[in-house]
Formats: C-alpha cells, structure tokens, sequence
C-alpha cells in the first residue's frame, strides 16, 4: 500500500531541452521499498490531484529516488517542479502501479521500449535487472526521442553496454536529421526490423500512446502472447 512520503530535493539539473532531472532524499520514512517500474504520487500545492511520475533509480538505492520530468507540458505537476531547488521539500504518496516485471519464467529475454521522458519506468528495470539481479539473458532498450538536440543519456546508456555484455541499447529518433545512422522513424518499424520473432520475451513499453498502440500492432501481427506484453501510457 502507498504511503504518505516527506522528502527533500538534492539536485535540480536541466538536462536537454523540457528534460529534469532530481534526486529527491527521503526523510520520513527514510527508506522505500518499490519494484521496478512503479511511480510515485507527488503532491503539489495547492492542487487536490496527486501527479504521478514514474521512478528513474533502481529499488536498489532505497533512500533517495530519481526523477525525470519533461517539463514541456507546462501543467500544475511540471510547473511545479521546474519551480523546486535544492533543498526545498516535497511530500508524495509511493510505491503505486503495476507496470513492474513479470515473474513469468517464460520471460529469458526482455525488451524494453520508451519514448520521451517513459524511459525512466524501463530504466529502472535495466538497473534493477543488470546490477541487482545480475540477469545474464539479453536486455535491450529502444527509446525513441524526437530530435538530436534532445539526446541526453547516450554516453551512460553506452557505458552499460560496454560494463553488461547482454545489454543492447537502441537510440532512434522520429525526426533525424540528415545523416544519422541509427534507427529513424517510428520504434515499431525499428523493432520489425531488429527481431525475427519475441519468443520467449517479455515486452515492456513506456510511453506515448501512438507508440504503444505501433508496437503493440506488431506484437499482435507476430502471435506474441498478450501475458508477455506490459506498458505504461504517458501523455
């Protein structure tokens, strides 16, 4: 069950363009215990409505969590925390969702799909699976991005490619410019491309609707099980 969270922001970074990054440390309780995926319910001022935003850190650091925000929406949520320095507090409700990893042990492989700031959800879960867990099968990440001048992440998400022999990351962006030579277009025409078959793989997506619906399309043209495929809709 959720509970009532009182926290205290550590670091505020403007990252690209709309995207935010904070590390927020817990201070009573101390410690939270959540699974990969799951998001927490930040309360604003003066606002009845709690925001959810999805965790960025794995379960494994339990006294602080990360957060990354696209701003661009501008709404009471956004506005709110573009406005948070160090230092200043906020309170929020957590764990909440369901959009965690499967214990199916049909699930040896995983993909994990993204778009905009959705990659923080499957973040958590390359983290939890490649450093807690020390999950050998092969994990790969797809996140779509828009435009080249909104790429951040790149070089970190190299360095655990490099650190995770079984761990693949795919950058693609819808609007490329001239040139690029990873994938472009929409994510689900770069994963027919990538894979012959999901078989025995869990699919997990995180994102836009236009992109879950794609990918989900193309599960469905592929007879993937509907046991095997998860998302979590922002926006």
């Amino acid at each position: 069950m959720p509970q009532l969270y009182q926290a205290r922001v550590s670091e505020h970074t403007l990252l690209k363009g709309d995207y935010h990054w904070f590390v927020i440390d817990l201070q009573t309780p101390n410690t939270l215990d959540f699974k990969a995926g799951q998001f927490i319910m930040l309360n604003v001022p003066g606002i009845p409505a709690k925001k959810a935003y999805s965790i960025a850190s794995s379960p494994a650091n339990t006294g602080q969590i990360h957060l990354l925000i696209d701003v661009g929406p501008q709404g009471d949520g956004t506005l709110y925390l573009q406005s948070l320095k160090p230092g200043d507090p906020v309170s929020f409700m957590a764990p909440a969702g369901q959009f965690v990893l499967s214990d199916d042990p049909n699930e040896q492989k995983y993909v994990l799909v993204a778009t905009g700031s959705g990659v923080s959800a499957v973040r958590s879960m390359a983290l939890w699976l490649l450093q807690t867990k020390q999950f050998t099968g092969p994990i790969a990440l797809h996140w779509g991005m828009r435009f080249v001048e909104d790429i951040f992440w790149e070089e970190d998400f190299r360095i655990m490619e490099r650190q995770f022999p079984n761990f693949h990351f795919d950058l693609v962006l819808s609007k490329a410019p001239e040139g690029w030579p990873l994938c472009t277009g929409h994510i689900n025409d770069c994963l027919n491309n990538h894979y012959a078959n999901f078989d025995n793989t869990g699919i997990y997506m995180c994102g836009n609707p236009t992109m879950i619906e794609g990918v989900t399309t193309l599960l469905n043209s592929k007879n993937v099980n509907p046991i095997n495929i998860h998302h979590e809709r922002f926006g």
